[in-house]
């Protein structure tokens, strides 16, 4: 039987819901910072990790303490409140192709089939990558025509969380550390669909393939970054362009062809 982790992403600052199902692997993102006593819930700090980046690097900080302390066939990831849907008609979803759910109840829960391990099991098994369905910029009625493509959307309306120097760092180490991705990020970047949201499943191999690809341009980036002056908000910049790198590494391999990957719904459970 094939050994497949998904990671849910934790706070450390409120208590959510745990899914009872055993393909779910919660995690505690940020845990060297957790001071509360008894939790049994794992933490992102041992072993090799970067728990002490939460603040600026968020969910990743979870998905490096997997790729590097945890063995399996397929990883995933997920938030504590965003998750893949493993239904098989779409939720309803008012923007941006996200299914909205008013909390995680047992019966929400069996809706969106979170509880059936057998049966997401196939599905997963089914393809090397599990991902977000893409969204037109259209697809989000209250902005739509406003902007030509998703990057001038994010350097207008996302400019409270990103500067654009840090797209500008990011293309360039693209470009020199891993040239091939450089004319996908291009054609992504000036495209109207964007991916997004980080939220996975997908095979060994592919997952090693993205985590390096995309910690190399953390790191450096966050090194090269000026953030002296940055908000609480914007100290998150590694985190938001990571998401970007996911997407990217997405698209390229989409391109490529050399993955089967399966769009999956994302649900959010206010």
């Amino acid at each position: 039987m094939k050994k497949i982790k998904i990671f849910v992403s934790h706070r450390i600052d409120l208590d959510s819901v745990v899914i009872n199902n055993p393909l779910y692997v919660p995690v505690r993102c940020g845990a060297v910072f957790d001071k509360r006593e008894n939790i049994t819930m794992l933490g992102d700090d041992t072993g090799d990790n970067i728990s002490e980046k939460r603040n600026s690097f968020c969910e990743f900080t979870v998905q490096y303490w997997a790729w590097k302390n945890v063995e399996a066939d397929y990883y995933g990831l997920c938030h504590y409140r965003r998750y893949l849907s493993f239904k098989k008609k779409e939720i309803y979803a008012p923007n941006q192709k996200i299914g909205y759910l008013d909390s995680m109840t047992t019966k929400n829960l069996e809706y969106c089939n979170l509880l059936n391990e057998n049966s997401i099991r196939k599905e997963i098994e089914s393809a090397d990558i599990l991902t977000t369905y893409k969204h037109h910029l259209a697809d989000d009625p209250k902005y739509c025509g406003q902007w030509n493509n998703i990057l001038e959307k994010w350097l207008d309306y996302g400019r409270k969380y990103l500067d654009k120097q840090a797209f500008d760092i990011m293309l360039e180490l693209i470009k020199t550390k891993y040239p091939d991705y450089y004319k996908s990020a291009i054609e992504y970047m000036h495209g109207k669909y964007f991916i997004g949201f980080n939220c996975f499943i997908m095979k060994k191999e592919a997952f090693f393939d993205l985590c390096k690809f995309e910690f190399e341009i953390l790191f450096e980036l966050e090194k090269r970054l000026k953030n002296d002056h940055y908000s609480e908000t914007k100290m998150r910049t590694p985190g938001y362009i990571g998401e970007w790198l996911y997407s990217i590494w997405i698209f390229h391999h989409k391109l490529k062809k050399d993955y089967v990957i399966k769009e999956k719904q994302l649900v959010f459970f206010g």
